[in-house]
Order: C-alpha cells, then structure tokens, then sequence
C-alpha cells in the first residue's frame, strides 16, 4: 500500500485530498457510531485510523474542510494536516493503530491509542496517543492530541506533528 501511495504523491508531496464541500452531510460518522462499544468501537476506531492513513478518499468522508488539529502545542489547519500524512507515509515503512480505550457520544470521540511505526531506516517506535475529536455533520471539525512516546527516541513524539 505504502509504494502506490508515494507513487500517487512524489510530484507534490502532499496529498491529493480535496475536502467535502460546505453542507455536504455524507461525513463516515454517521448514527451507526452510537450503538457501537467495547470491542466493537475499538475496532472501529482502528478502521478509522488506518482507513484514513492508508486512503485519501476516507480523509474526504471523515474530515470537515475547516478541520483544525492541536497536537503536542502544535496546531495544524487542514492543508498542513494533508502534508502531516504525506511526511508520515514518506518516513515510515510500516504504521498500526492499536485502540486501546475509546468512547463515542454524538458530536465527540475520545480514545487512547498505540502507533505502532517501523521508520524506513527500520528503527521501530510506539507512541502513545490521548485523541478527543469534535465532530459536527458527522465529519471531525477539531482533534486535540497528547502524545508519549513509549518506546524509542524522544525525537519520535514529533511524528505526531511533523510536516517534513
């Protein structure tokens, strides 16, 4: 999945992601997310996490076009976002989310997660994330992340912001 992905992206380095339009209300959170629990919100936060590293259309389906990001002090408009993934899927070989706790009422979702990273010079990390994400018209208007990391360098944290 990775070498398709830097294929698509190599001439601009960023992402090829154009937001939902204004109104649009087709967003991936939808009604089906408040039945869910336990097990089956953690797996579906997973899905979430991986869906929307892996494909750009799932950034279209999950993220608002005014999208905000606070991660770590550091805050990234939509467009800075975009170019966040593209340096991760560049600097990584390998990426997995593991949910560890999550919670999901209408308009929030708020979880505890592992990124599991292989870097490309094969050096592994695990950061650990606390996410709570507002959402408005079934698409993420706002997340604001603290990160840890558990194993690897300190420098690692900064995976959780970097644009390059």
């Amino acid at each position: 999945m990775h070498a398709k992905l830097r294929t698509a992206l190599a001439p601009t380095l960023g992402l090829a992601v154009v937001p939902a339009a204004v109104g649009d209300n087709s967003g991936g959170f939808d009604a089906s997310w408040n039945a869910l629990r336990d097990v089956e919100l953690r797996s579906a936060v997973e899905k979430f996490y991986t869906d929307t590293f892996n494909d750009d259309a799932q950034i279209r389906r999950y993220f608002a076009p005014g999208y905000v990001q606070h991660v770590d002090g550091k805050t990234l408009r939509f467009d800075e976002f975009l170019t966040h993934l593209g340096f991760l899927r560049r600097a990584t070989k390998s990426l997995c989310f593991e949910v560890i706790d999550a919670l999901y009422t209408e308009g929030l979702l708020a979880d505890r997660h592992r990124v599991h990273f292989v870097k490309d010079n094969g050096e592994t990390a695990e950061v650990e994330v606390l996410a709570f994400l507002r959402i408005e018209d079934g698409r993420i208007v706002e997340l604001n992340e603290l990160t840890q990391v558990i194993r690897g360098d300190e420098a690692d944290r900064a995976l959780g912001s970097r644009l390059c």
